[in-house]
């Protein structure tokens, strides 16, 4: 465990998958959803180099296959600590044998978080380290306790009034189905029932941060997410302990896509040698 500080809040986090596992404010509160088996084992995980699931639990490349499982590898694979400060970590993923049988690119993958105030600051920076154009998504997944334990207590106020449309998933893949969940308003009211239907993923909307607020203590936390051109929210369906908000660049194949990996819808991608590098911002508010 590796853990950087200042005087409002400790975060602390595992090697594998440079993840988040913990993160208190000064009085011990706890943000950060510490999973288990019965609902959902992780916290934050990262998402690289695909974000959701790939059709056929396959990605194409040049006409060759290879297996890459849903959100990529990056989340089970084994950072080296690249640079640590009392407020700041930086950890990296490098290609290597094991990556390329299911991934045929050269890169480096770095994770940096760094503590200001009251804030966490995560950085994707990805560089093409081979002598092909490289293609890839990237992602984040971090889960936030919800203290009184009932989803129906929160709501998620949007920078700007959206008119929101979720992208239905059917084993975790877009059917082409949409659902209208909010129109023209900053408001998403939390429930439970909300998830039956599995994530809610939005693609088309304008506001770069939102707010994760209690109806009725002080409980907010707000994600400024300007880059990510796309919103993932999720729980575990019957739960109200937790609440992920993730800002993706990139999404899950739709449902009969067998394309090369350059056609997945939100792919990016990299010339050798070139960085490509996002942030996105949470805030503590209480």
């Amino acid at each position: 465990m590796h853990s950087i500080s200042n005087e409002y809040l400790t975060a602390s986090f595992i090697t594998k998958g440079a993840e988040l596992k913990s993160l208190k404010n000064n009085s011990g509160f706890e943000y950060i959803w510490q999973g288990g088996p019965e609902i959902w084992e992780r916290s934050a995980p990262v998402l690289f180099p695909i974000v959701g699931e790939a059709a056929n639990g396959i990605i194409t490349v040049d006409g060759q296959q290879y297996e890459l499982k849903r959100h990529g590898f990056a989340r089970d694979s084994n950072f080296m600590v690249s640079y640590e400060a009392g407020d700041e970590l930086v950890f990296t993923l490098e290609a290597s044998e094991e990556t390329l049988v299911r991934y045929p690119f050269y890169f480096s993958f770095s994770v940096g978080y760094k503590l200001e105030k009251k804030s966490l600051t995560t950085t994707f920076t990805v560089k093409n380290t081979g002598d092909m154009e490289m293609f890839f998504s990237v992602g984040a997944h971090p889960g936030f306790n919800l203290p009184t334990g009932n989803l129906q207590d929160y709501y998620i106020k949007f920078e700007k009034a959206e008119t929101l449309r979720r992208h239905l998933l059917k084993n975790n893949l877009f059917n082409g189905e949409t659902e209208e969940i909010s129109d023209n308003s900053n408001y998403m009211f939390l429930n439970t029932q909300l998830f039956d239907k599995d994530a809610i993923v939005l693609k088309n909307f304008t506001s770069t941060s939102a707010q994760l607020k209690s109806k009725e203590e002080g409980y907010s936390i707000t994600m400024d997410f300007d880059g990510f051109p796309y919103f993932g929210i999720w729980t575990k369906p019957n739960t109200g302990k937790f609440i992920c908000l993730e800002p993706w660049c990139g999404l899950a194949d739709s449902r009969g896509f067998n394309g090369e990996l350059k056609d997945k819808e939100g792919i990016i991608a990299l010339q050798p040698g070139e960085l490509f590098e996002r942030s996105f911002t949470v805030t503590f508010n209480n």
